[in-house]
């Protein structure tokens, strides 16, 4: 299972892009025929919080050097 989640800064009103962030989760289980359905469930819940997790670190990032690149 594979997830990623981003964000973008956007001025909706100008159309302005400031920046993006994105971060990317990966995890690998076996299972059998009977439990397929509820892993699968089980393990894409769980890359998605991780992925967001990661995200919120890479917006942090992304917002200090928005700022940084604006303070002029």
């Amino acid at each position: 299972m594979r997830t990623t989640a981003s964000a973008a800064l956007l001025d909706v009103q100008a159309e302005y892009l400031y920046g993006l962030s994105e971060a990317s989760v990966e995890q690998t289980k076996t299972s059998n025929a009977w439990k397929k359905q509820d892993e699968v469930h089980y393990l894409r819940i769980e890359t998605e919080k991780e992925s967001f997790k990661r995200l919120t670190s890479q917006i942090k990032e992304m917002w200090n050097g928005v700022v940084e690149e604006y303070k002029k």
